[in-house]
Formats: C-alpha cells, sequence, structure tokens
C-alpha cells in the first residue's frame, strides 16, 4: 500500500494540473476579404454611366449589401488628352456620376468619399495628348483612408 501512495500522489497532481490548464486558445473569426478594386472605363471626353458600368456599379451595390456601413472610395481619372485643368474637372465628373449612382441606390451618401486625380494616376504610361481607354475610368475600392485622395471641385 505504502508503494502506491508515491502514485496515487502523482495522479492526483496530474490531474489537478490538467483541470487548472487554461482552455485553448478560440480560432479568431475568419477576415471578411473584401474585393476591388472596381473599374468603371468611360468613352473620350465623357462621364455618362455607361451599360457596362452600371453593370459592374450594380455588382458593388450587392458586395455592400453583404458589409453595410463601410466606407466607399470613388477616384475618377483620364487619358493624357486635353490640358490637366479639364482633365481634372472631367474625374471629378465621372467620380460624381458614379457616386450619385451609388446613392440613387440606397448607399448613404456620408459613406463614399470622392476624388480626381486627372491624368495624374494613369493606368496605362501614354504620351501627352494620347487618348487610351484604359486610362479614362473610375476606381471604387472599401475601405477607410486616412486623408482624402485626389480633389473634386479644385
Amino acid at each position: 500500500m505504502l508503494q502506491r501512495m508515491p502514485f496515487i500522489a502523482a495522479a492526483a497532481l496530474l490531474l489537478a494540473a490538467q483541470s487548472s490548464a487554461p482552455a485553448p486558445p478560440e480560432t479568431p473569426p475568419a477576415a471578411h476579404i473584401i474585393p476591388g478594386p472596381f473599374m468603371l472605363f468611360f468613352d473620350w471626353d465623357s462621364s455618362e454611366i455607361s451599360p457596362r458600368s452600371a453593370e459592374v456599379l450594380d455588382y458593388v451595390i450587392s458586395i455592400y449589401r453583404t458589409i453595410p456601413g463601410t466606407r466607399i472610395l470613388i477616384t475618377g481619372h483620364t487619358d493624357r488628352s486635353g490640358s490637366a485643368a479639364a482633365n481634372l474637372r472631367l474625374s471629378c465628373r465621372r467620380a460624381e456620376q458614379a457616386k450619385a449612382y451609388l446613392t440613387r441606390h440606397g448607399i448613404a451618401d456620408a459613406l463614399v468619399t470622392i476624388g480626381a486625380f486627372g491624368e495624374a494616376h494613369r493606368y496605362v504610361e501614354t504620351p501627352d495628348g494620347r487618348r487610351d481607354e484604359k486610362n479614362r475610368r473610375v476606381e471604387i475600392s472599401f475601405g477607410t483612408w486616412d486623408r482624402p485622395r485626389g480633389r473634386c471641385g479644385a
């Protein structure tokens, strides 16, 4: 019996240690991955939303409905044809048209930030004066930003 006592004491200590051990950490919730940016393309010197761009905007709205309250950034861009000042105004009109579409479809105006870059942030490098459809665009992203991107109304 005396020989069993150390074994019983060791077993009791082991059981006590197991019961006081911290529970394993819980698996953190999966991060919600938000796709984007989404791009709308425009005809030369136009800010009109095309049927294809409306489809992209509808898709953006459907994603927004899964993550309501998330901020949206819309930036307008142009190609290098025309003056820099005219391109800045055109890129602003493009961003404003995209924002108007989203707000007409239920996204709060306060959650949508717009910016305009004119010809400054080209998607495809081109020489000055060159028209390029890939640069005539609006980019839409979800998330938050510390400072405004680009300017409208300048």
